[in-house]
């Protein structure tokens, strides 16, 4: 691993990584807001929307769920973007219990994450273009597409990911694309632009380094 993506920087999608994960039960919809309900979680049409300058708030990650029932049963009109929960204070909320949950595989890196994300969200949300460090998303429940771009592109949108996709720039020639499925996790090199969408309603977890 390290000398075929770690070292060359080159994104790869890890199959069945993430199986057998106490998350799996733990983040089912029951598990979840019996175990985290009162949890109070950033919500957005982007990922963390303030930092943009855009309204966002936080909520319970039971009223979460629920947002995410009705949103995956009767979603909103194109173009409106579906809200979904992107939260980088998961850790400090559950007194890090979250760890527990699941265990990084082992080609990931011995020292620990700089940060640890939760996501949860109905189909056709999540997270818009951006970049940043590694990161290491394990995905719980759900499917995922991703669109990529190599640091050389890479930028920041404030588009929802669904527009984005529609748009002029979701159809740039040198986007590389895969289907994330639960189980997977999928590595991504530092520097590397991304845009996330839910094609299923998805629970997953980000470690970035």
């Amino acid at each position: 691993f390290n000398a075929s993506f770690l070292a060359p920087m080159r994104p790869v999608l890890l199959a069945g990584c993430a199986r057998g994960w106490p998350a799996q039960e733990r983040w089912s919809r029951e598990g979840l807001v019996e175990r985290y309900g009162h949890v109070k979680v950033q919500v957005g049409p982007i990922a963390f929307p303030e930092t943009y300058g855009l309204p966002g708030r936080r909520s319970s990650l039971a009223d979460v769920v629920a947002a995410a029932e009705r949103a995956a049963a009767h979603p909103p009109p194109a173009p409106e973007p579906p809200l979904f929960a992107f939260d980088n204070k998961i850790a400090t909320s559950t007194g890090n219990k979250i760890h527990d949950d699941y265990t990084a595989p082992h080609v990931v890196p011995n020292s620990p994450p700089v940060l640890t994300e939760f996501s949860l969200g109905p189909p056709l949300s999540g997270a818009n273009m951006h970049f940043h460090g590694a990161v290491f998303t394990g995905l719980v429940h759900g499917r995922k597409r991703w669109a990529l771009l190599r640091p050389a592109d890479a930028y920041f949108s404030t588009t929802p990911v669904r527009e984005w996709l529609d748009s002029e720039a979701g159809r740039h020639p040198r986007l590389l694309h895969c289907i994330q499925r639960a189980g997977d996790v999928m590595f991504v090199p530092r520097n590397w632009g991304h845009a996330v969408m839910n094609l299923q309603t998805a629970v997953g977890v980000v470690n970035e380094y």
